[in-house]
């Protein structure tokens, strides 16, 4: 079941029951959409639709509820098709005994179960890292997915009335006087709160709408008349119009309702944060967030009319750190600040070589040499020829020595400072990628010593995993946990959808040595 439609149809019968027909028919609708199938929706807005006088409209979404007739023996077909999908006999005699026959162990089973269904994601840390760590039993992630229970507002105050109606029961006189003098003390009361109330949930906003369009307004009540929509309030006529957020890439507003807990602008933490229409924001971000709706941010202006931004979670593409690996490095202490300068200071100092550079290294050729036969070329019959054409014609250097410096160049071009530390053993491959997941909100899991059945590599072909250098972990109601060394796997989501069959794909990092050192078994085994 489709569980965004099955929770807007709920809300849609919270909104009849409410009374509020008009927006309880955009809440079935919504249903509908994320699931054209949903027969209920169908039903329940028809009946909507009647009960505002608007019976042929809902007299066609009654009869869509009864569904279309089934064919005899389409669903008998269909299920032998599912279960011919894999031969796990097959599957097993293709990768051979690289792989554990055993089941994981239930701790894997929950952690894969968490990363599957969590979208704040833990580290894979070991045990030495004792600051870093995630008490993996805490873990509810089946709960967390499959729990959509909303809580009822009650009256506390509704049963110390009845209470004080039995005590003066035997006295009317005196109980209607207490009760005329108590209502009206009350009915003040309840009106001064909803006066605040009021003030201090309606806010001006500026809503920017999937595909450019913006529009500002002066009043707007935020998760009204649900969580995961705001109303806005005409002033003229008073009329109220429902958006959903998930029709926002953004959503910013003077203040927050004041039934949202008091988040302190100076304990968060900026983030580059991505829209799925290609917007780029840059907002502080607190690291408590307690709504499944949006994301809760602060504005970095701190002039701006709007100082507090809602970025729907729906409509978030990718989210980042606004923060260098190196100072993820030194935050988790796996490199000292004196050991990182130098290091750094060596970095610089090989990105800026140039091939005269190299080559006068390489070739133990003086510098001078190298730069005069440049220089006397700019005047001669060799102007406008490459550096390298100019010293092979020159005589200084040969062939190989130009091409190996070349080779050079362009390594060090696209030498990353994370790899550079690597290669001189400043920090380990494994220490720079926990430090790369945290920088691009992704899990990071170590899989050296991870058992991993022989059945989790069948959900993809052999080519796509060695070509792509990734791992399926595992499949659990359509969604694909797969490992990566890469941080942004995101162009592969159709190719992966296609190939395994699921609906949506998520991913881990892992390092590269220990991915490549799997598939490296595996092909071997197939051989």
């Amino acid at each position: 079941m489709n569980k965004a439609a099955d929770n807007y149809n709920s809300q849609g019968l919270e909104l009849v029951n409410a009374g509020r027909l008009e927006v309880a028919i955009k809440f079935f609708t919504k249903a509908i959409e994320e699931d054209p199938e949903f027969l209920e929706a169908y039903k329940n807005r028809g009946e909507t639709l009647i009960k505002l006088n608007k019976v042929a409209e809902g007299e066609k979404d009654i009869q869509k509820s009864e569904g279309p007739k089934k064919k005899p023996g389409k669903t008998i077909e269909k299920q032998k098709k599912v279960v011919e999908k894999y031969n796990l006999h097959e599957a097993e005699d293709l990768w051979g005994d690289v792989l554990s026959d055993e089941s994981p162990d239930s701790d894997d089973d929950l952690f894969l179960d968490d990363l599957l269904y969590d979208d704040n994601y833990p580290d894979d840390a070991s045990e030495d890292e004792k600051d870093y760590d995630t008490d993996y039993d805490q873990f509810e992630g089946d709960d967390l997915l499959y729990d959509d229970n909303y809580s009822d507002s009650t009256l506390e105050d509704e049963q110390a009335f009845d209470t004080v109606d039995d005590q003066f029961a035997g006295d009317d006189n005196l109980h209607d006087e207490i009760s005329s003098e108590d209502t009206t003390g009350d009915e003040q009361i309840a009106e001064e709160d909803a006066s605040v109330t009021s003030e201090s949930d309606v806010s001006s906003a500026m809503l920017e709408y999937i595909g450019g369009m913006r529009q500002e307004v002066t009043n707007a009540r935020l998760f009204e008349p649900l969580e995961n929509s705001l109303l806005i309030i005409d002033e003229e006529t008073n009329e109220e119009q429902a958006v959903f957020f998930d029709q926002l890439t953004c959503l910013r507003v003077s203040n927050l309702p004041a039934s949202i807990s008091d988040q302190q602008k100076e304990s968060c933490t900026k983030e580059i944060i991505e829209t799925v229409d290609g917007k780029i924001y840059h907002e502080l971000v607190h690291p408590e967030q307690d709504l499944d709706s949006v994301l809760i941010c602060f504005s970095t202006d701190d002039q701006t009319r709007f100082p507090v931004t809602l970025l729907p979670k729906s409509n978030i593409k990718k989210r980042t750190l606004d923060k260098q690996v190196i100072d993820i490095l030194l935050e988790k202490r796996f490199v000292s600040k004196a050991m990182l300068q130098r290091a750094i200071h060596e970095y610089e100092q090989i990105k800026s070589m140039t091939l005269e550079k190299i080559i006068a290294k390489k070739a133990r050729i003086p510098l001078a040499e190298i730069e005069e036969a440049l220089n006397q070329a700019e005047q001669g019959p060799m102007q406008g020829m490459r550096k390298e054409e100019i010293l092979l014609f020159s005589g200084l250097v040969n062939e190989k020595q130009i091409l190996d410096a070349v080779e050079y160049l362009e390594s060090i071009q696209n030498l990353r400072i994370s790899h550079f530390l690597i290669d001189r053993g400043i920090v380990k491959e494994r220490e720079v990628y926990i430090s790369l997941a945290e920088k691009h909100k992704i899990p990071f899991v170590d899989l050296k010593g991870r058992k991993i059945s022989k059945t989790s590599l069948t959900l993809l072909p052999e080519n796509m995993i060695v070509n792509h250098e990734i791992l399926p972990l595992a499949m659990k109601d359509d969604i694909l946990l797969v490992a990566a060394h890469y941080v942004d796997m995101t162009h592969l989501n159709e190719e992966i959808v296609k190939a395994a069959g699921c609906k949506h794909v998520k991913y881990v990092l892992s390092p590269p040595a220990q991915i490549k050192n799997i598939i490296k078994l595996l092909c071997a085994q197939r051989k």
